[in-house]
């Protein structure tokens, strides 16, 4: 008995299995920054229904990019990381760099404290890239939440 092949079952098998890809890749920054991207950022509309529907837990959020290399991130929900200890919101100090992540722009952050929602201090020296998020200013930084391909994120807009 012959066994043949149908190229359209082929190439559906190949979609529907593997890797597929980040939704949000096609939106990442592809060249550096020309203009200073230090400043505030809140999260955005779609980050607050994201974490209102998903979580039913929000509160206003703020992330401090500074001049001098430093953030801050006051109230971040606990799902921003996986290094995160504790649910409820955290807050987040550090150092960041901009820098390419894979073919795309970031921001690094370089996490030195975390305090939990159970108000413990951690030290930390963990870090994670920040997806710019747009080819020109003002960009959103993207923290993406699990498998990349569930496209789930929080978002910050510049204030």
């Amino acid at each position: 008995m012959m066994f043949r092949l149908n190229p359209i079952m082929c190439l559906a098998f190949c979609f529907m299995s593997g890797c597929q890809t980040d939704p949000w890749a096609f939106e990442y920054a592809r060249s550096k920054p020309t203009q200073s991207i230090a400043g505030v950022y809140k999260p955005t509309s779609r980050t607050y229904s994201f974490l209102d529907g998903a979580y039913k837990n929000v509160r206003p959020s703020r992330l401090e990019l500074h001049s001098d290399g430093s953030f801050l991130i006051k109230d971040i929900a606990a799902i921003w990381s996986p290094f995160s200890v504790a649910g409820g919101f955290e807050q987040v100090q550090g150092h960041w760099s901009l820098g390419k992540h894979q073919d795309w722009w970031a921001v690094n952050l370089f996490v030195d404290q975390v305090k939990s929602a159970d108000g413990r201090l951690i030290q930390s020296k963990s870090s994670m890239p920040i997806m710019l998020i747009g080819q020109q200013a003002p960009y959103k930084l993207h923290f993406g939440i699990g498998d990349p391909d569930t496209g789930e994120a929080l978002q910050y807009e510049k204030q």
